[in-house]
């Protein structure tokens, strides 16, 4: 495997990661483009991401592998003048200690062997995430205290000590010392558990195991102290399910309150998260199975749902059919294949893909276009062929179409 990646790499496959840098920072520049001012916040990179990536673009990532450009991304301006000034405070500070008269050959090993290993590290991370990866952090915090110690140690520099107030006793201090992890672990344990049991519902929902289901979603949202959109998403697809193939043998009563069901999940879920494109998607859905005399008044068509979750997320192919489907009722089949193909050259994580490049394979057919045709046969098999006929590609990372029961 090894080899194979080395072998892509030199040969600058377009396949491999490594080569198609270029296009993901494209990307990226188009998410800081907009945002470069106060960023988009922490860890959002992947949700603004699709909005921007471009075609040629292959794999999706979720990070714009080049830590500056991140950090400009999700902290704004001030994010990579904050990094080179750091850069720029170690450099000086090396370069002091170096010159310091008596500085012993040991000192000089252990001022500069961290300086460039953290210098090399910190030169990759222009074409790649190592501030993102947990495991780099570790020893890089390793040599960074190596560093530090080593030139405290040469400067002569005077330590400012902190301790607990003289009166506090060991276990109060002790307290205070570990309050602030089991803050932190009772704020982010529980919600990775959460996203545990929400991808364990998911596949007892394609499974057909639905009152297993059912207690992991239902867990899942206590856990996480209703804050984890995905399982609102994961939570809906029951209710759509029902409209969907159940609607004639429901009353009045029981179909009002699926469509009550159905909207507290997504309203929830996009309340959570504005840019769930997913959500939105399933918005749309909704508005085309439901009795009208049960969704509010003031909301919006599903086209207009279906336009907003494309714009959010480029790959969204479940937005793309339905939009490509309005168009093609209207009469409009020129616009309709326009859409469509806008989103040919991308490469899809969901089994969803099938449907769409059947889709495509019919429209040319129909159009006597047959070298298209070919083509979109081919795309067919081979997407047949990575996913098996299984059910369990997700619109973009994030939920499965909803299974019927």
């Amino acid at each position: 495997r090894m080899i194979a990646r080395v072998s892509e790499m030199v040969s600058f496959a377009q396949e491999d990661v490594s080569n198609n840098r270029l296009n993901i920072w494209m990307g990226a520049l188009g998410v800081l483009k907009e945002n470069w001012i106060f960023g988009i916040g922490i860890g959002m990179f992947f949700l603004h991401y699709n909005e921007y990536r471009i075609p040629e673009e292959l794999k999706g990532v979720y990070h714009a592998h080049s830590d500056p450009l991140q950090f400009g991304i999700e902290l704004g301006v001030l994010g990579p003048i904050l990094f080179y000034a750091f850069l720029m405070a170690v450099l000086v500070r090396t370069i002091k200690t170096y010159r310091v008269e008596g500085i012993s050959s040991d000192q000089r090993v252990l001022l500069l062997a961290p300086f460039f290993g953290l210098s090399a590290v910190t030169l990759h991370s222009h074409v790649t995430f190592n501030f993102y990866n947990l495991s780099i952090l570790y020893g890089c915090g390793l040599l960074l205290a190596v560093w530090y110690l080593t030139s405290e140690q040469v400067l002569r520099a005077q330590r400012k000590q902190v301790m607990m107030p003289t009166k506090t006793s060991y276990a109060s201090g002790l307290l205070l010392i570990i309050l602030p992890f089991l803050f932190l672990g009772g704020l982010f344990l529980p919600y990775l558990a959460s996203e545990h049991l929400v991808n364990s519902a998911r596949q007892k929902m394609i499974k057909g195991d639905l009152e297993s289901f059912s207690k992991d979603i239902q867990l899942a949202n206590k856990l996480s102290r209703h804050t984890n959109y995905r399982s609102n998403l994961l939570a809906v697809t029951v209710p759509l399910t029902l409209l969907e193939e159940a609607r004639a043998e429901m009353d009045a009563e029981r179909t009002e309150n699926v469509v009550k069901q159905a909207l507290y999940y997504l309203e929830n879920a996009i309340a959570i998260n504005p840019r769930s494109a997913a959500a939105l998607y399933y918005m749309g859905q909704l508005k085309e199975l439901a009795p009208a005399e049960y969704l509010p008044e003031m909301m919006k068509t599903s086209e207009e749902y279906y336009k907003e979750a494309l714009r959010l997320d480029l790959l969204h192919i479940g937005a793309r059919m339905e939009l490509a489907d309005i168009l093609m009722l209207r009469g409009d089949k020129k616009e309709a294949l326009k859409l469509l193909e806008a989103g040919y050259r991308f490469q899809y994580k969901t089994v969803k893909v099938v449907e769409y490049y059947q889709k495509m394979a019919f429209i040319y057919l129909g159009d006597g276009n047959m070298d298209r045709y070919q083509h979109a046969l081919k795309k067919l098999m081979r997407a047949q062929e990575r996913f098996g006929g299984s059910n369990v590609g997700q619109e973009s990372g994030e939920t499965p179409s909803f299974v019927a029961p």
